[in-house]
């Protein structure tokens, strides 16, 4: 992941769609999306589709959270993290 870091825009992303096996593996995902948000797009439909995941890659910050679905974004569960980064500015 160290080389990833320093292409932050392109090279997460590159490794999901060129391992599909890896976009399902969530500890590995996470690392990726911690160093760039838009890489929550190339994981697997099962993480994109996780309220779970997608509220552990919503407390990473607002920008996290315009990557999570659209829909899981009105489930309750992350309403919080929402309205917490509406508040907090």
């Amino acid at each position: 992941i160290v080389p990833i870091r320093d292409m932050k825009w392109c090279g997460a992303s590159m490794i999901l769609a060129a391992f599909p096996e890896w976009a399902d593996d969530e500890d590995f995902v996470l690392e990726l999306v911690k160093i760039s948000p838009s890489n929550f797009a190339h994981a697997s439909s099962r993480l994109r589709k996780s309220v779970e995941f997608s509220k552990k890659v919503a407390s990473f910050g607002p920008e996290h959270l315009r990557y999570v679905d659209g829909m899981l974004r009105r489930n309750r569960e992350l309403r919080s993290y929402k309205r917490l980064y509406e508040i907090t500015g």
